[in-house]
């Protein structure tokens, strides 16, 4: 893979860029990136004797085999990824953290019930940790039971449901009694409850947690008082940064985060400066993507900003659908928004008419 050098330098020295320079300039440092791993692994395979690897705990040669059996069968348990286009490129496996920011109200919660109903779909064993530090526990579950029954939980939540729906989803929700834990509690909002719960016997044989959502955390203890000050809450989610990066997790780890909306001038628009209060975060996480909701459109678009395997700055869309995700390609996400447009202008029409 050929890198315009002369291309990457210009763009890391430019005092100031524009939205589209700052994407060119990501897109020029990730391809370096992955040429520069390629150039070192034909140097590997030239010369097998001098670069083969070693553990440092016992000197011993690393058994390439066995880890390579390690990671097929780590692939072929991935879990499926809110939808299963989605799923088909991006590989949900056991010790994979994720990290999915979106500016306030523009569905986190949605999007972290409709992966976890994916992964209770997807086989009759799997379970699922949902640590909570705002969405209460019922209502978590009745999400669960109307992505079930096709149902739409905002018109739970704003009261339209008749009589027979709510008993429905009541019996829907208590079917996932016993494959979905939520934790919501003074744990679930401090630094060291979080961490004894993702350490408590039995997580590891989880197959998704979620945690619902970062700035949350709040405090050290679950016994402090809350942090008000921008400056101890940045610390404080600091130091959890530093023990999500230590920790060695058996499952899927799937972090919902605040997202400062996208400044109006041309200034720095990646998402690390745009997490709020933490935006050390990011470096903790093997994924990394931002969820842009059209909410007047019911659509979402997924946009990659870090990946493992070379996928970043990939945008995927989606419309939304009673609490779910369908995935759309670009040419039907034009056509689907291009509908929505001209609905709405018919509304307007129709309301201008009666008038």
């Amino acid at each position: 893979m050929k890198i315009d050098q002369e291309k990457v330098n210009k763009l890391l020295s430019s005092p100031k860029a524009t939205s589209d320079e700052m994407m060119d300039k990501k897109k020029a440092v990730e391809e370096d990136r992955i040429a520069r791993q390629y150039e070192e692994l034909a140097l590997r395979q030239a010369n097998q004797t001098k670069y083969q690897p070693f553990s440092l705990a016992n000197r011993a040669p690393i058994d390439l085999d066995a880890a390579s059996r390690e990671h097929v069968d780590s692939l072929s348990q991935k879990l499926p990824f809110i939808t299963p286009e989605l799923s088909a490129v991006i590989p949900v496996t056991k010790g994979s953290k994720f990290l999915i920011g979106a500016i306030s109200g523009t569905g986190k919660t949605t999007m972290g019930a409709a992966m976890a109903y994916q992964v209770l779909k997807h086989a009759p064993d799997t379970r699922v940790l949902y640590i909570s530090n705002e969405e209460r526990a019922d209502n978590f579950f009745f999400r669960l039971a109307c992505l079930d029954l096709n149902l739409d939980f905002n018109d739970f939540r704003y009261g339209r449901f008749t009589d027979a729906q709510r008993h429905a989803m009541v019996i829907a929700g208590n079917r996932y009694q016993n494959r979905v834990v939520v934790e919501k509690s003074a744990k679930s909002s401090s630094v060291n409850g979080v961490m004894e719960i993702l350490n408590s016997p039995g997580v590891e044989n989880m197959s998704l947690v979620v945690l619902d959502y970062y700035q949350g955390i709040h405090r050290m203890n679950e016994m402090d008082n809350p942090a008000a000050a921008d400056q101890e809450r940045s610390r404080i989610l600091d130091i959890f940064k530093q023990k999500v990066t230590d920790i060695d997790i058996k499952f899927p780890l799937v972090i919902l985060t605040q997202l400062k909306p996208l400044p109006s001038t041309e200034e720095e628009r990646s998402i690390e400066t745009r997490i709020k209060w933490g935006t050390s975060i990011y470096e903790a996480c093997d994924w990394v993507f931002e969820a842009i909701n059209h909410k007047s459109m019911s659509a979402m678009t997924l946009v990659v900003q870090k990946a493992r395997f070379g996928q970043a700055f990939q945008s995927y869309h989606c419309r939304y659908d009673r609490g779910g995700y369908i995935s759309l390609t670009g040419s039907e996400f034009d056509e689907h928004v291009m509908q929505k447009k001209v609905a709405s202008i018919s509304n307007i029409a129709a309301v201008i008419e009666e008038q």
